[in-house]
């Protein structure tokens, strides 16, 4: 992929299908560095969070599409380790997004991302779909990679499945 050059010399980012990566969807290196799977339907918020992953030294594939981005786990279920998603998606939700993916891999990490808080009705809904942490908008840029970190950094603190959601930023309920 990329990256910004002020000579047009590189394409920026290039969105191929909705979504960022190979020309299939696919990510960017998926033969072992770990990758994060970036799902939001905003293409800057999409891009920041991408680069946040990868100023980690991760690859990340984003998409504006959620079923693009649940497809690209189809065909590649061992590829990502973590899936950062909005809630509130154009053509779909995160919560479907979470559930999806846990489907296809159960250990699958899932954080979502939210402007606005969550009702308590959609909290047992979220866990059960496997979301593990919930990031409030604006989100801080620790705040991101400190989940990457907490939830994919493998070893014990991979909360087990089912656990209690936990939530990051300043619209806590």
């Amino acid at each position: 992929m990329g990256r910004h050059r002020s000579d047009g010399t590189q394409p920026a980012l290039r969105l191929v299908g909705g979504g960022l990566g190979g020309p299939d969807g696919t990510p960017p290196s998926p033969t072992r560095k770990r990758c994060a799977l970036v799902v939001d339907d905003e293409r800057q918020v999409m891009v920041v969070i991408c680069r946040i992953v990868e100023s980690m030294g991760w690859a990340a594939a984003g998409f504006r599409d959620p079923r693009l981005a649940l497809a690209s786990l189809e065909r590649n279920p061992g590829a990502y380790d973590i899936i950062l998603t909005d809630l509130r998606l154009g053509d779909g939700n995160g919560l479907d997004v979470a559930a999806g993916a846990v489907r296809l891999c159960p250990a699958m990490p899932v954080v979502l991302l939210s402007g606005a808080p969550l009702p308590a009705t959609a909290w047992e809904v979220a866990a059960d779909a496997g979301v593990r942490m919930v990031i409030y908008k604006p989100f801080r840029i620790h705040e991101v990679m400190d989940a990457v970190r907490s939830l994919a950094g493998g070893g014990e603190d991979r909360p087990p499945s089912g656990a209690n959601v936990a939530v990051v930023g300043s619209r806590k309920q």
